[in-house]
């Protein structure tokens, strides 16, 4: 599946995540060969005026953040379908997926919480809110 200059190798094998309004998958950026994630709209909300202008609200915001604990957006796609985001890739699954395979103890949960809510600060001092 492409998407822009972006290549989805295995749609159901590279689906990283759900939010209500988008999907983000593992992809490959060709012209790079580098892989990134990225984000499109679902199909539902593309039906939607306002959730369109939503998602690109949300990746003009995200594209403006810089912070260590926050991905960096590299290109996005918001003028006109396919409407998308693409961001850094980064490897070794979710908090959840690690939670449920290591069972960590709350003091090697410690530093991901740290660096969540430092992300989460930094967002909401620009005045963003993370659904």
């Amino acid at each position: 599946m492409n998407i822009g200059p972006y290549e989805v190798l295995d749609p159901v094998a590279d689906k990283l995540g759900e939010s209500g309004m988008g999907i983000v998958y593992r992809a490959v950026q060709r012209s790079l060969r580098r892989t990134v994630a990225i984000k499109v709209p679902k199909d539902e909300c593309l039906r939607d005026p306002s959730l369109v202008e939503r998602f690109k609200r949300e990746a003009e915001s995200a594209a403006n953040m810089q912070d260590p604990n926050i991905v960096t957006v590299y290109e996005a796609s918001l003028h006109e379908p396919p409407y998308f985001y693409a961001m850094e890739f980064l490897s070794g699954g979710t908090l959840k997926q690690f939670v449920d395979t290591k069972r960590p103890s709350p003091a090697d949960l410690l530093p991901a919480f740290k660096a969540l809510c430092h992300g989460l600060d930094a967002a909401h001092a620009r005045g963003i809110v993370h659904r």
